[in-house]
């Protein structure tokens, strides 16, 4: 793309330097650069050849790197074929390498998610591991790959090595949010709550406006059981951000169920229709014995989605003989 951006600046150089009146530097050396007819030939050969081997030794390496990377992210294919197709990939040393090790480190945490064989697990961390040194030895002073060295451990749940290198990347590059959300997100995991509401509020304070830092803000708020905060700000959210599963689950894993409860019967009452909230307050409902109301909820989601009302009638039936159809 650079090689066209290019190309077009140049055409465009030219061409308005041919327009001016009068002599220019352009025209004044034309004849030292010209090709003359008995060269053409020669010249063209060795341009020819130039570009077969540009295209061989660069482009077609790049191309079947990409292929790989697009072959191992798509669906089929066992974890440990995926991981062989990375490593053909990253056998081409492409202008690309970098690009893919950072693709490596996505599906790594992707393939932890899935609990695979030990065996396996193993093949990853180390593959994924030498890879990352490598491109830290090559990129010291890179955020993003020291983003990525952090992201790698936290999937792999050694969250002291994450601190490090996440805290690397804040200092190379200290207001990106991104950068900041997971090093407060890590500090959650350590139980750092004051260091890690610290973090996301600079964050916040960073850009207001930004969505996903509202969210983080009132999330670490949860974790750090400041509730008159998180509250506050999840008061000021749109529905459509509460419903965000992770406020959901913040509360649930923080045992906070009442505080859950009354929020989204709050936001009920703003958005009676909204049967996303309805849902989540069924879970609540479930998760701290108040079976009555969840099929309640089930009941008036059934009457405002009617192509909900099946599986609502399910639920309610499975509830009734004592199940809990949120845990299934």
């Amino acid at each position: 793309s650079y090689i066209l951006f290019f190309s077009v600046l140049a055409y465009i150089a030219t061409m308005s330097d041919v327009a001016q009146s009068g002599p220019s530097p352009m025209r004044e050396h034309e004849e030292d650069w010209r090709i003359s007819g008995a060269n053409i030939y020669p010249a063209s050969v060795a341009v020819a050849i130039v570009f077969v081997a540009i295209l061989y030794f660069v482009n077609v390496p790049g191309v079947r790197a990409g292929q790989g990377v697009i072959k191992a992210l798509s669906p089929g294919g066992t974890p440990a074929q995926k991981l062989d197709i990375f490593k053909s990939a990253l056998a081409h040393r492409t202008l690309g390498t970098s690009e893919i090790r950072e693709q490596l480190v996505s599906f790594f945490s992707s393939v932890m998610q899935s609990n695979p064989a030990p065996d396996i697990r193993q093949k990853y961390y180390d593959f994924t591991k030498a890879q990352l040194d490598e491109q830290l030895a090559q990129t010291p002073k890179d955020a993003r790959y020291q983003l990525f060295v952090a992201t790698f451990y936290e999937s792999n749940g050694q969250y002291d090595e994450a601190l490090k290198y996440i805290n690397n990347a804040q200092k190379l590059s200290p207001k990106k949010q991104a950068i900041l959300f997971q090093q407060s997100s890590i500090n959650i995991n350590l139980r750092n709550y004051d260091e890690a509401l610290t973090i996301a509020k600079t964050a916040y304070d960073l850009a207001p406006e930004y969505t996903e830092a509202q969210i983080v803000y009132a999330l670490v708020s949860i974790y750090a059981k400041k509730t008159d905060l998180a509250l506050e700000l999840i008061k000021k959210m749109p529905s459509s951000m509460v419903l965000d599963q992770r406020i959901i689950n913040a509360f649930v894993s923080t045992k906070q169920y009442s505080l859950a409860r009354t929020l989204l019967e709050q936001k009920i009452a703003e958005d009676p229709k909204e049967v996303q909230l309805r849902i989540s307050l069924t879970s609540i409902y479930l998760e701290i014995g108040e079976r009555n109301r969840a099929i309640d909820q089930l009941t008036q989601i059934g009457k405002i989605a009617p192509e909900y009302k099946e599986t609502a009638d399910a639920y309610i039936e499975q509830i009734r003989q004592g199940k809990n159809p949120g845990a299934q």
